[in-house]
């Protein structure tokens, strides 16, 4: 069975970015674009991974998302300096493939 994700990130690019880079690393990948249909998402589907960009577009914050004690592990995805969050892995915008790879072993022990 293939691990899951979700994506939560308004940018097109780079959800086609996470979404090729995650389906070649064998997760099933599943991308929403904002805070709403991530929570319509969670109700439905069980996830191993999370991967959230805080700075949406739509006006509502992705920090909804990464203060639910219960979506673990997660990655934060933000164009700003995060060095203080101790509660998620972040990573700084832009993404190298390779760094994101390292983070997703960590994250998921895998």
């Amino acid at each position: 069975m293939r691990k899951r994700v979700l994506v939560v990130e308004d940018d097109i690019s780079n959800q086609i970015f996470y979404k090729k880079f995650l389906e070649k690393d064998g997760w099933e990948v599943d991308c929403v674009d904002n805070v709403k249909d991530a929570l319509l998402s969670l109700e439905s589907n069980i996830y191993e991974l999370y991967i959230v960009d805080i700075r949406l577009r739509d006006g509502v914050n992705g920090n909804a998302l990464v203060s639910a004690s219960h979506l673990r592990p997660m990655i934060v995805i933000t164009a700003l300096s995060l060095e203080d969050m101790t509660s998620v892995e972040y990573l700084q915008k832009p993404i190298e493939a390779e760094t994101l790879k390292r983070i997703i072993k960590k994250v998921t022990g895998t």
